[in-house]
C-alpha cells in the first residue's frame, strides 16, 4: 500500500493527536499514518516478551498508546482487504502478547496494563448503499462475539476490552473519530483511578 492509500491512516494519526491526554502518556505510530515517512521504518512489533524475536513477534500494529509505562490502548486502521479473518487474526495476535516494542524509541519494551483496549476501525465504501448497511451489521456482531471470547479470563488474552469502528473519510472527520477518540480517553480515565 502507497502513502496515498494511507488516506485513513493518517486521518486517524491527526485525530488522536487532537486528543488532550495527561502528560504521561504517548500516542505511538506506525509508519502508515506519517504523511511524509520518508525514510522513517517505523514499526510496533506487539511480543509475547520483552524481546524483538522473530518467533515471538506476533503482530504489527497501527497505533499504540501509552500511560507512563503501560500499552493502555491500540489501534489497528483497515482500509481495504477487510474479511472477518484479517479482523480476527489481529486482535487475536495481538492478543496474546504482552509487551510493545517500538524499535524506533530509546526505551525498553512498553509491557501491556490490565485492561488494554483495542480499536480496530475499519473504512467503509464511500457509498450509503444497502451493502454498507450489511456489512455494519456484520462488523457489529463480529464485534460481540470477539468480546466474548476476550472475556473468558482462562484465555490468558492481555486485551480486555474490544471495540470496531466502520466508517468512510467522512465520516472519520466527524463523529467516527470523536467516537475513536471518546474510547480512548475512557480508558485512560479508568487506570487513572
Amino acid at each position: 500500500m502507497t502513502k496515498k492509500q494511507h488516506g485513513l491512516h493518517i486521518l486517524i494519526a491527526e485525530r488522536l493527536n487532537e486528543m488532550r491526554l495527561p502528560g504521561d502518556c504517548r500516542i505511538l505510530l506506525d509508519n502508515a499514518c506519517y504523511a511524509n515517512a520518508k525514510g522513517k521504518k517505523q514499526t510496533l512489533p506487539m511480543s509475547t516478551i520483552d524481546k524483538r524475536t522473530r518467533k515471538t513477534v506476533y503482530s504489527l500494529v497501527d497505533v499504540v498508546i501509552t500511560k507512563g509505562d503501560r500499552v493502555v490502548a491500540v489501534v489497528e486502521i483497515e482500509e481495504s482487504g477487510i474479511k472477518p479473518m484479517k479482523i480476527c487474526g489481529k486482535v487475536f495476535s495481538s492478543a496474546f502478547c504482552a509487551y510493545c516494542i517500538p524499535p524506533y524509541l530509546e526505551t525498553k519494551p512498553i509491557r501491556m496494563s490490565k485492561p488494554v483496549l483495542f480499536v480496530q476501525v475499519l473504512r467503509d465504501p464511500d457509498d450509503k448503499t444497502k451493502k454498507k448497511q450489511r456489512f455494519e451489521d456484520r462488523w457489529k456482531d463480529l464485534a460481540e462475539q470477539i468480546n466474548k471470547i476476550l472475556s473468558i479470563e482462562s484465555t490468558g488474552c492481555n486485551i480486555s476490552n474490544y471495540a470496531l469502528i466502520s466508517g468512510t473519510i467522512d465520516e472519520f472527520k466527524k463523529e467516527k473519530g470523536d467516537k475513536l477518540k471518546e474510547l480512548i480517553e475512557n480508558q485512560i480515565q479508568v487506570l487513572a483511578r
